[in-house]
């Protein structure tokens, strides 16, 4: 049946309830018309656990199960198991039931069973994959595309079929308690990295969910947080991944946010999700709203929300609301239809039964290669004097919180429970003699900081047992490898000590993180991950130090456009480590050769060659900095990127082709994106740092702009520059006017134009003729004078 015949036949309790979740993490089904159940599962780090049991629970009936009466003595109420003791417990040691009490082995036989069935048999844990955070440092489409592969085919395993992820929300301030899950602080590298993960989920049939639309920054308030943001960096700097995910990555579905957007929620506004996500990107899936997002369930769907989680919802309101003739029967129509259409994408594309016969060997391949490779190219070397690699069978201890087993994911959403996991002790033992502290040549200090949702980080410190441990190393002078375990950057002043020889950034790197350290460590991996987040020297000089988490339910996005490098470079503060860096075992010879403009685009030619002794990868990134711009702009910002991979002594010729279009700004009194003429500087380098940039030229674009020059343009502009008020006032003088004028009134009224000061002359001076005269004659002289 065709979706347009089975609305037609769709009752409007049924409308109702199809715009609304049937269970925490279930669509609602509709058996009489073919329309199936569909299954929800956060987020883009691997299968959680707790929200597939948790579900379960309730569509297979927990309540009313045989097994259910043999542990609780009053089965007369329904049981819900979302969060509770027993189940939790369930969670943590399904893989180890043997650990459970007598009453957690029953609810636990009848989990298994049911897994069982959706499983088709299959003893297979999910992975634990990398999240945000570290896949954006590995600065890699190609790695991305393949997590997004594994996630799909997990999600073909356990029965999902809308992955709710990946997380797109800029890195603001590294103390939001879901900073993990996002990928950077810059939109160019969101914009071309997240649209790989969603093209690997979509290639099994899931949909991914691109989340959370949109500006999703903290955790504080969360929950109807209003944000004041202006309009500019809500599309310079909020809007490029979402728009990117939708035009390149062409995700079947987006999550919008909990949060307002200078006093509206996202679930209800119609600019957010119509005249923008719609109509601007192009967007023609489903929308549903994050959890309990959704307060007025008619003004949501009204605003664009197709379907608001989680279930069981709020049916009756709709319901009642169009017979209330308050919302539109097609406003209904028009959600049904956007969600049937994602429905039937997904029948038609969903790769289980092709899955389902996979031996379970081959998934785990698959899947533990790619968290492998996400882990080795994401993980960033922050320091290094001379002490890594490691030669092997060095004496090395293992000490600090993340000593026995890493922390390899965050909690809440993103949170994985499985039996994957690393064991850091047998994984050094590879290569080394684990030996206990007094023995050892080296200490490998493991500090874990968890990222957690509903909550943010008060500091950027590690944990004070970490703390306490790297301060005794240091008054011993143990030569120390600090590995930082964490959720997002951290305060290095007190523990960057010069016997620190060594310092990592794996961040949470998932199941294969305890492996690809050690390799690197030892020298079989190469680093080549570089921050894609600026770690601040100290909490008071983050742009958002001043502004985060806010003053209760209101908070200002005060930095606007300046968030991370843009804010540092701007502010002209160093960082501890600048954005785009990260060390390397061997050395690179980059140069910028040229950069010329060819038609719509600019040519930027580079060259890079390994100079060392091992084979290494480095990222070549082009900002770009307009020294003479109109609208106030950061003194650079990344344009383009790529990693490329060689050989000692090996070396390649990296091109790049920059859209002009990719250069715009928006202006907020046009109400457009803008490409000014003029001079820009392109800037090669290999991290934001005035250091690390390896070649600058400039170029002129001569493009027509709302800012060329013209009589609209402003006094303040035309006087300030020698050549244009020579041309003004010769061709003002031409006409018998008298130059004062001009003069005057840039003095008292410089944001006028020599058309708007017309009217202060006398009028048998200003008549049509002279006045056209006028302008015909000043714009043909500006014509020849270069934009500054």
């Amino acid at each position: 049946m065709e979706i347009q015949e089975i609305i037609k036949n769709m009752t409007l309790e049924e409308k109702s309830h199809l715009v609304n979740g049937a269970t925490f993490f279930g669509s609602y089904g509709i058996d009489r018309l073919g329309v199936p159940r569909m299954q929800l599962l956060d987020g883009a780090t691997g299968m959680n656990l707790e929200q597939v049991f948790g579900d379960m629970t309730e569509y297979e009936d927990w309540s009313n199960a045989e097994e259910r009466k043999q542990i609780d003595a009053d089965t007369s109420k329904p049981v819900n198991m979302i969060g509770s003791t027993r189940l939790v417990h369930v969670i943590e040691h399904y893989f180890e039931p043997e650990k459970l009490s007598e009453d957690e082995k029953v609810l636990y036989g009848w989990v298994k069973k049911h897994m069982d069935v959706r499983l088709q048999g299959k003893d297979y844990a999910p992975g634990c994959y990398p999240p945000g955070i570290l896949l954006g440092c590995t600065w890699n489409p190609e790695v991305i595309r393949k997590v997004g592969e594994a996630l799909g085919l997990e999600c073909c395993v356990y029965g999902v079929h809308f992955l709710l992820g990946p997380n797109v929300n800029i890195l603001r301030d590294p103390r939001n308690g879901r900073l993990f899950e996002g990928y950077s602080e810059d939109p160019c590298v969101v914009s071309k990295l997240t649209p790989e993960i969603v093209k690997g989920i979509q290639s099994y049939g899931v949909s991914a969910t691109v989340k959370h639309y949109a500006a999703n920054s903290q955790e504080t308030n969360r929950v109807g947080i209003d944000e004041t943001i202006s309009k500019r960096a809500l599309e310079e700097i909020y809007f490029p991944g979402f728009r990117a995910c939708v035009k390149e990555g062409g995700t079947k579905s987006i999550m919008n946010a909990y949060n307002r957007i200078n006093g509206v929620r996202c679930t209800e506004s119609a600019w957010l999700l119509e005249e923008k996500l719609r109509k601007d990107f192009g967007f023609d899936g489903m929308v549903m709203s994050d959890w309990g997002a959704v307060l007025d369930p008619a003004k949501a769907l009204a605003g664009g929300t197709d379907l608001a989680m989680p279930g069981p919802g709020e049916p009756q309101a709709i319901y009642d609301a169009v017979k209330a003739a308050t919302l539109s029967e097609e406003k209904v129509d028009q959600a049904c239809e956007r969600v049937l259409t994602a429905i039937k994408w997904i029948t038609e594309n969903y790769k289980k039964e092709e899955v389902d016969k996979l031996p379970v060997d081959e998934i785990i391949k698959q899947t533990d290669e790619a968290a492998y490779e996400a882990a080795c190219e994401g993980i960033v070397l922050l320091k290094n004097d001379a002490a890594c690699p490691l030669a092997k069978h060095t004496k090395i201890a293992l000490l600090g919180s993340g000593h026995a087993q890493m922390l390899e994911c965050g909690s809440g959403s993103a949170g994985i429970d499985t039996s994957r996991h690393g064991d850091v002790a047998a994984e050094f033992a590879r290569y080394f003699d684990v030996v206990d502290e007094a023995q050892a040549e080296y200490v490998v200090m493991i500090g874990i900081v968890p990222g957690m949702e509903g909550n943010d980080r008060k500091t950027l410190a590690l944990a004070d047992e970490d703390l306490a441990v790297l301060k005794r190393l240091a008054q011993a002078g143990k030569n120390v490898i600090l590995v930082l375990n964490t959720c997002g950057p951290i305060d290095m002043r007190e523990i960057d000590t010069d016997n620190v020889k060594a310092v990592f950034a794996t961040f949470l790197p998932g199941m294969a993180g305890a492996k690809a350290l050690s390799d690197m460590i030892a020298g079989e991996v190469n680093p080549s991950g570089k921050l894609t987040i600026t770690f601040p020297e100290r909490i008071e000089d983050m742009p958002t130090y001043m502004n985060f988490p806010g003053d209760g339910y209101h908070v200002s996005y005060g930095e606007g456009i300046y968030v991370g490098y843009r804010y540092y470079d701007k502010k002209k503060l160093r960082p501890r480590y600048p954005f785009g860096y990260g060390m390397s075992y061997t050395t690179f010879d980059c140069k910028l050769v040229d950069a010329a403009v060819d038609g719509d685009t600019i040519k930027v030619h580079t060259t890079v060659e390994n100079t060392g002794k091992v084979a290494g990868s480095e990222v070549i990134q082009i900002y770009i900095h307009d020294p003479y711009s109109t609208l106030a702009k950061p003194e650079k910002e990344l344009k383009a990127f790529e990693k490329v991979k060689l050989a000692p002594g090996e070396k390649k010729d990296v091109t790049f082709a920059i859209a002009i279009r990719d250069l715009a700004s928006y202006d907020m009194d046009l109400e457009q994106f803008a490409v000014e003429e003029g001079y820009y500087d392109i800037l090669a380098a290999t991290s934001s740092a005035a250091e690390n940039v390896f070649g600058e030229t400039r170029i002129y674009l001569d493009v027509k702009s709302p800012y060329s020059y013209s009589v609209d343009t402003q006094l303040k502009v035309i006087c300030e520059d020698d050549a244009l008020l020579t041309a003004a006032n010769q061709a003002w003088a031409a006409e018998g006017w008298d130059i004062g004028v001009i003069r005057n009134n840039y003095q008292y009224s410089p944001q006028k134009s020599l058309r708007e000061i017309l009217v202060y002359l006398d009028a048998h001076l200003r008549t049509e003729e002279k006045v056209a005269h006028f302008i015909a004659a000043f714009e043909e002289k500006v014509r020849t004078i270069k934009k500054k």
